[in-house]
């Protein structure tokens, strides 16, 4: 008779347990659904927004049989397809970079700049970051490597306390250099109190 009692528990254990886990999946299939449809619902409403441009083909450069989207203008040194491809300076023989100055302050005694190069991706270029003081021509220059990148050549942040400088208005360009390509960065200035 003591088997009958716990067969019946078990059993309406049983009857009680399956329904509630299948209401559970079947609110979770709800929500998912739910949350898929909403997905939809926004990329629809924001279609205007969107700019889509056409993939390319990469190329692959450990392929010596690929050759179709190969050519001296494009490089191939690695990272994205996205980059300015760089042109080539005739009187150097070298790619034109395009270089910009990210970041250039001065804050807690410390002078701080960092830049990168757009449309080439290398790791082995130099960065020589110049500061010029506009009133009195003093020059201070710092010398960064590369870092690694996907897409483009970050160059390594320089810093400098105050006491290589003097007050007042600075500029800083930074000046990019590899056997493969070079470019410049325009000014950017600051004021160093």
């Amino acid at each position: 008779m003591k088997k009958s009692k716990n067969t019946k528990k078990r059993t309406n254990h049983i009857r009680i347990i399956i329904p509630v886990v299948l209401a559970g999946v079947a609110v979770w299939g709800i929500f998912a659904l739910m949350g898929e449809l909403s997905k939809t619902s926004n990329s629809a409403n924001n279609t205007e927004n969107t700019v889509t441009q056409p993939e390319e083909d990469p190329i692959k450069t450990n392929d010596p049989q690929n050759t179709d989207n190969v050519s001296d203008e494009k490089d191939i040194t690695g990272g994205s397809d996205k980059t300015e491809t760089p042109t080539t300076n005739p009187s150097t023989g070298l790619k034109n970079a395009t270089v910009e100055i990210t970041n250039a302050s001065y804050e807690n005694g410390q002078i701080t700049a960092s830049g990168q190069v757009n449309n080439v991706v290398e790791t082995t270029g130099t960065c020589t970051y110049v500061f010029t003081n506009t009133s009195t021509g003093k020059t201070v220059t710092l010398t960064s490597d590369t870092l690694p990148s996907p897409s483009s050549t970050p160059c390594s942040s320089v810093s400098s306390n105050k006491s290589n400088f003097t007050t007042g208005k600075w500029s800083v360009i930074l000046k990019y250099k590899s056997s493969y390509s070079e470019g410049e960065s325009t000014s950017v200035t600051f004021t160093i109190n």
